[in-house]
């Protein structure tokens, strides 16, 4: 199984899988990133610095 990353590898899937990136300016000054199935969803995805 692989072992992913929060990089922009990981990103991609994510985005090619149908997520949303959701994340607020705010939060991109800070280098995290979050994503969602629909902007309705309430399940995010955090990316903290290179943690998930």
């Amino acid at each position: 199984m692989k072992e992913f990353k929060a990089d922009a590898e990981l990103e991609n899937i994510l985005i090619n899988k149908g997520f949303i990136e959701t994340t607020s300016k705010r939060n991109k000054i800070k280098g995290k990133k979050s994503f969602k199935q629909s902007k309705n969803a309430k399940k995010e995805i955090y990316f903290v610095e290179v943690s998930i």
